[in-house]
């Protein structure tokens, strides 16, 4: 009986380890779902985190996103972390480690009232767990940030430009609010269950006026694998004026469920665009083509084929600026904008140069203003007046003027009081923003080291060299060595070495010019030459948007050769990076100075330059460009 019982008992232990050893084999899982806070304001973002906590390593798979009510998100991230912890148990001290898998999701209000976040759901190690429902307070008017200091433009209400000139962190916040409210005014989604690969275009205004923004962002929706994309066409966007905010190098998914489909869905370009007149502009077409392979069921993912796609051609309907109540120093910016001056010094010395920086900064294209004309007092002088621009990633640009002026009488000088008209499209009206009058306190020091204006900012001139011009061979001379070298004996083998010789010399100089770059030097002046005879013809007739056209070009070829990255569609400021280093620290504020000049012929609207048509400018800044590029050529 013993015997018999010895075995039966043995594999019953063995039955009972091996299942206590699966049990804890099994590692201890939490799931839970936590909002960064549950008070918030239509159209402020929050958000929410799916965590997942474990005493060993695990394998999360991304939460599916439920039905949403009144909430959308906008924005996904996922990120991990392990801790270790000494702690004392029955056994002695052991290592405790805790695994923790965060998936973030921004969202962003919709609606007022009670919001339900309902459970998110995910398996980890494969076996299924969800979230517990979470209850939210939205209220009507945004709620100011934990910190404080919130903005007092709640929802629905637009600052006045004097509200943003006292606090002018509103205006973003102002303009972020409404963006985040606001649904496109264009955005197609798949409606085929079946498409696999899908070209979005979400566009936030159908109908502007001229020069006032619109913002086109392109996104790729797939279901499956990607295996390859490629851009075969970008939107030309004939009829605006383009700043580019992202142009994606490498494509960052977020997943998305649209139609009940689970699509993972990435930025691939966002462009403020600017109508140039009056009509409708047409947003066209960017087109992919890439390789998806196709998920199934059972294994994984399937074959995979091959998509060309297009996205939606886009109407917009741009109204002109209105004539009505338009003010005489209009100079043609449309947006929000602040304005400020700074002068370096309010106590300056008689004769010595000083500068004035006006500044220009909000939403809108600040490329697109001019100053109007200043009457400056008599005692003070104005010898030159540069300006510098730059849109930035965020949707905002500005403009900086920068006045150099000469005193030149001591005592209490006023600057005149400048006045600057612009348009709001939200109010369909012209604001005007006024720099106050400025009185300067000038002092005479005795006036040493004065500058006359006229050599403010230029150079003296080199005095010439005198040429040094060998004496000429007289052609009896050349006549009566020929023919000594050939009564010489050999003379015949020795012609034929020279000729070799000279063949050799001349493959020697063709190589020594190729890579020295003196070939490249060759070609880009004749492309100089040519495009400049085109753009001077151009500029000699008035016809400002062919002179613009054909300088943007020639500065886009050029810049294109010295980067190695050619012209087309590429951004300035990159060319600019990858050319040599001299380009961007001796050129650089040049090129982007000049360039943007001649972008404001090509592409501003019509009713903005009035003066455009001069002749005799055009020419000049022909000839200003000419100077620059001759020696941007040279750079090696």
């Amino acid at each position: 009986m013993r015997a018999s019982k010895g075995p039966a008992s043995l594999v019953l232990g063995i039955v009972l380890l091996l299942a206590v050893a699966v049990a804890r084999a099994e590692p201890e899982v939490r799931v839970e779902g936590n909002l960064d806070r549950r008070q918030i304001g239509v159209g402020q973002e929050f958000v929410y985190t799916v965590s997942v906590i474990a005493n060993e390593s695990v394998n999360p798979e991304e939460p599916t996103i439920p039905d949403l009510d009144g909430l959308r998100v906008t924005n996904t991230s996922t990120s991990s972390s392990t801790s270790s912890n000494m702690r004392a148990g029955a056994g002695g001290w052991k290592i405790e480690t805790t695994q923790r898998y965060d998936f973030s999701f921004m969202m962003v209000a919709l609606r007022a009232g009670n919001l339900t976040i309902p459970p998110f759901a995910l398996r980890v190690n494969g076996k299924l767990h969800q979230t517990k429902p979470v209850v939210m307070s939205v209220a009507n008017q945004a709620a100011p940030p934990t910190g404080g200091g919130g903005s007092p433009f709640g929802q629905g209400q637009t600052p006045s430009p004097e509200d943003l000139l006292d606090d002018p962190d509103a205006l973003f916040r102002a303009l972020l609010n409404r963006r985040l409210q606001a649904p496109p005014a264009h955005n197609d989604l798949p409606t085929n269950p079946n498409e696999l690969l899908f070209i979005q275009t979400e566009v936030d205004k159908k109908e502007v006026y001229e020069g006032e923004q619109v913002t086109v962002n392109w996104y790729i929706l797939v279901r499956g694998n990607l295996l390859s994309l490629d851009r075969t066409k970008f939107p030309d966007l004939k009829g605006f004026w383009k700043e580019i905010i992202e142009e994606v190098p490498a494509l960052q998914f977020s997943q998305e469920v649209i139609n009940g489909q689970v699509y993972r869905r990435a930025l691939l370009a966002s462009h403020a665009l600017f109508p140039i007149k009056a009509g409708t502009a047409i947003i066209d077409e960017y087109r992919i083509k890439g390789r998806v392979q196709v998920p199934t069921s059972a294994f994984g993912f399937g074959r995979d084929y091959s998509f060309t796609k297009s996205s939606d051609r886009v109407p917009i309907k741009v109204k002109p600026l209105p004539l009505e109540g338009r003010p005489s120093d209009f100079t043609g910016a449309v947006g929000l904008f602040n304005v400020n001056a700074q002068f370096d010094n309010n106590v300056v010395s008689l004769n010595q140069p000083m500068t004035l920086r006006i500044r220009f900064e909000g939403t809108g294209n600040a490329k697109l203003i001019e100053m109007p004309q200043i009457s400056w007092p008599p005692g003070l002088e104005m010898v030159e007046m540069k300006s510098e621009s730059r849109f930035f990633k965020n949707g905002q640009s500005f403009k900086e003027f920068e006045f150099i002026l000469i005193p030149r009488q001591k005592g209490d000088l006023a600057v005149p009081t400048i006045s600057v008209s612009l348009f709001n499209p939200e109010t369909h009206q012209y604001y005007t923003r006024t720099l106050e009058n400025v009185v300067l306190k000038v002092l005479d020091n005795g006036g040493g080291g004065a500058l006359p204006s006229a050599r403010i900012g230029e150079r003296q001139p080199e005095a010439p060299r005198a040429k040094t011009l060998p004496a000429p061979m007289t052609e009896a001379r050349a006549e009566s060595g020929l023919a000594a070298a050939l009564r010489h004996p050999g003379a015949r083998a020795l012609t034929l070495l020279a000729l070799y010789g000279l063949c050799f010399a001349a493959l020697g100089v063709r190589a020594f010019r190729v890579f020295s770059g003196r070939e490249r030097r060759k070609d880009l002046t004749k492309l100089l030459a040519r495009r400049l005879r085109k753009a001077e013809a151009a500029a000699g007739t008035g016809d400002y948007r062919a002179t613009g056209v054909e300088m943007i070009n020639l500065f886009a070829e050029i810049l294109g050769d010295l980067s190695g990255q050619g012209g087309s569609h590429q951004e300035v400021e990159k060319m600019l990076e990858l050319g040599p280093p001299s380009l961007r620290r001796q050129y650089g504020e040049q090129i982007l100075r000049q360039l943007g000049h001649f972008q404001t012929l090509a592409f501003a609207p019509e009713d903005m330059l009035r003066t455009a048509g001069n002749a005799t400018e055009l020419d000049k800044k022909v000839r200003e460009a000419r100077s620059l590029l001759t020696a941007l050529i040279t750079i090696r």
